[in-house]
C-alpha cells in the first residue's frame, strides 16, 4: 500500500508519495501538492490491487541512459561485460564470453532495443540456438556441429545477469530472460581408460618423461594445466620426505594460453607471470595463472615409488639443462614438464603428445585428461574414501566426483547384482547341512 507523506523544506513544505518497488526498495517520489500526491498513491494502489507492478518514470540525470533513449541489446552487453571485467572475470572468461556474445547473440538481437525484448523473444531466440553451427575457435575441429543446451545455458548465464543490470538501472522494469524456459544439458561421459588399460600404458611406455606425465595426471589427478605448471619448487621429494612417506606436490598455479586483449581488459587479473612472445604480431601469450578456485590450491601425497622416479627424473633433466647451456632461459620457474628453452608446455602440446604415444603402441584412444578421470575413478573404487578424493582432484563437493568422475565398470555391475541376489536365493541352513552331506565328490562318485 502507498501513503502520503510531507516534509519541511527550505522552500517550504513538500509532499511525496511513498511506496516499495519491485526490489522492496523505499521510493519517496516528490508531488507538487497534496492532491497530487494522493491522485499518485491511488493510482499506485489500483496498480498493486491489478496485480501489476507501478514503475515510476526514473530521474534521468541519475542514469546513463535515459528511459527513452533507444538502448540496444548489443550496447547493453558491452556495458555489462566491461563492469564485469573491471570487477571479477578472469582473461579466460573473458575470452569465453565475449566469443558467445558476438557469435551468437549480437548477430540475432543485438539490434533490438532493451525496452523492446520480451520473454518471448528470448525464449524463441534459445529455441533458434539449438539449430546453429558453432563457430570460432571454442568449436571442435573438422565440420562445425549444433550448439548444444550447454552453449545455451552459458549465454543465459550472460543475459540474466546483463537485463538484471538493465532493471537495476531503471532502464527497463522486468528482466525478460527470468521466466524463459532453458534445455536441460546432457551429461556425457568422457572416455577413460580402465585400470587394467592404465596398467598396461604405463608398463609399456619407454620415455620416462612420458611416464611421469602418465603417472602424476593419474596418481596425482591433476588438470592438465595444473601439471604444466608444477615446478620443482613445488616437489619435496628430500630423501629425509620419501623416508618418511611424507613427500608430496603443492598445486598452486596452472599454464594456459591466454588472449592479449582479454588479459588487458581484466587488468591481468590472477596472471602470475607473462611469458614473452617470439612473434610480436601473436595474439595470445602463455602465461602461469592462479588457480581459479580455493579448493584447487591443494598438496597431494607422492607414494615412495612415484617420489622415487621423480628423483630419477628430476636427476636426468638436470643433466639435459647443464648439457642446453644458454639454449635455457630462467624464467623464475623450472617446470617440471618442461622444454629445453626453460618454458613449460601447453596442455595442448602435452595432449598431442599422449596422443601420439596412443597411435604409436595401438591403445585404445582417449585424450590426455581422462587419465585424471581414471585416477579418480580408480581411487574412488579402491578406497571408497569419497572426501579424501575430491581433496586430491581439487573439487569444491563430493558432488562432481559422485556425478561426473567414477566411472563404473562392468565387474562393479556384476557385485551390485550378486550382492542382493545373495539375499534372495541363499538357502536355508537346513537345506544347506543337507545339501553338503549329500553331495558326491568325483572319487565317491
Amino acid at each position: 500500500m502507498a501513503s502520503v507523506h510531507s516534509k519541511n523544506r527550505k522552500h517550504g513544505l513538500q509532499w511525496y508519495t511513498v511506496y516499495k518497488d519491485q526490489q522492496k526498495k523505499q521510493r519517496w517520489i516528490p508531488c507538487e501538492n497534496k492532491k497530487k500526491a494522493i491522485d499518485l498513491r491511488d493510482e499506485i494502489d489500483e496498480e498493486t490491487a491489478a496485480g501489476r507492478m507501478f514503475i515510476y518514470p526514473p530521474d534521468s540525470e541519475t542514469l546513463d541512459y535515459a528511459p527513452d533513449t533507444p538502448m540496444t541489446v548489443s550496447e547493453l552487453l558491452d556495458k555489462y561485460a566491461d563492469s564485469k571485467c573491471a570487477r571479477s572475470w578472469e582473461a579466460g572468461t573473458d575470452e569465453y564470453n565475449r566469443s558467445l556474445i558476438e557469435n551468437y547473440i549480437k548477430p540475432a538481437i543485438g539490434e533490438l532495443r532493451v525496452a523492446d525484448v520480451k520473454p518471448a523473444t528470448i525464449q524463441d531466440f534459445y529455441d533458434d540456438l539449438l539449430s546453429k553451427k558453432a563457430k570460432g575457435k571454442w568449436r571442435h575441429k573438422g565440420e562445425p556441429k549444433n550448439l548444444t543446451a550447454r552453449h545455451v545455458v552459458d549465454i543465459n548465464k550472460i543475459l540474466n545477469p546483463a537485463f538484471s543490470m538493465a532493471v537495476i538501472r531503471e532502464i527497463i522494469a522486468v528482466n525478460p530472460v527470468t521466466p524463459v524456459d532453458l534445455p536441460e544439458p546432457i551429461t556425457c561421459r568422457r572416455a577413460q581408460w580402465t585400470a587394467n588399460e592404465l596398467e598396461k600404458a604405463f608398463s609399456i611406455c619407454d620415455d620416462i618423461e612420458e611416464k611421469v606425465f602418465i603417472a602424476l595426471m593419474s596418481n596425482c589427478t591433476l588438470r592438465s594445466g595444473e601439471l604444466s605448471g608444477l615446478d620443482w619448487a613445488c616437489v619435496d621429494i628430500s630423501a629425509e620426505a620419501i623416508d618418511a612417506d611424507e613427500a608430496y606436490i603443492t598445486i598452486n598455479k596452472s599454464v594456459r594460453r591466454i588472449n592479449k586483449l582479454s588479459l588487458n581488459k581484466t587488468q591481468s587479473r590472477n596472471i602470475l607471470f607473462v611469458f614473452p612472445n617470439f612473434k610480436s604480431s601473436a595474439k595470445s601469450v602463455l602465461v602461469v595463472k592462479k588457480p581459479k578456485t580455493k579448493q584447487s590450491v591443494r598438496d597431494i601425497t607422492l607414494t615412495k615409488e612415484l617420489a622415487g622416479m621423480l628423483v630419477e627424473y628430476k636427476a636426468i633433466q638436470d643433466q639435459k639443462i647443464t648439457d642446453a647451456g644458454k639454449m635455457f632461459v630462467d624464467y623464475g620457474y623450472r617446470f617440471v614438464i618442461s622444454q629445453m628453452n626453460g618454458r613449460p608446455y601447453t596442455p595442448k602440446s602435452l595432449s598431442n603428445r599422449f596422443k601420439r604415444f596412443i597411435d604409436e603402441n595401438g591403445l585404445r584412444p582417449v585424450d590426455a585428461y581422462s587419465l585424471r578421470h581414471t585416477g579418480i575413478s580408480v581411487k574412488l573404487r579402491e578406497t571408497k574414501d569419497i572426501i579424501s578424493t575430491q581433496a586430491d582432484g581439487g573439487h569444491a563437493t563430493p558432488i562432481m566426483i559422485l556425478k561426473r568422475y567414477a566411472e563404473i565398470e562392468e565387474e562393479d555391475r556384476k557385485k551390485t547384482a550378486r550382492a542382493v541376489s545373495n539375499l534372495l536365493f541363499r538357502k536355508p541352513d537346513s537345506e544347506k547341512e543337507y545339501t553338503k552331506q549329500h553331495e558326491k565328490t568325483p572319487e565317491s562318485a
